[in-house]
């Protein structure tokens, strides 16, 4: 949820990769991960944020974006739709 958080608000992640976390499905680029434990790799990550501050710019509209698809209220939306469709496919057949 922290991380879901974050990025909602403009943050743009910088993600580790491990196997007991699902976190990394949210990286949308290869510079929003890193591979856990190697924090040579998170300190490159951080340098090309730093480094390329237009890319950060669209990243953190992208990452606010990506956000409002994951909100319960645009899921809900999306299950009803989901249930309406098979009702009237049900129905139809």
């Amino acid at each position: 949820m922290a991380c879901m958080e974050a990025f909602a608000t403009g943050c743009v992640p910088i993600i580790a990769k491990c196997p007991l976390s699902s976190t990394s499905s949210y990286a949308l680029s290869p510079n929003n991960l890193f591979p856990a434990g190697r924090s040579e790799i998170l300190s490159q990550r951080i340098d090309y944020w730093i480094n390329h501050p237009q890319d950060l710019k669209m990243m953190s509209a992208n990452y606010q974006n990506y956000a409002k698809s994951l909100t319960v209220q645009f899921s809900a939306k999306k299950i009803l739709t989901m249930m309406k469709n098979a009702q009237k496919n049900y129905l139809s057949n």
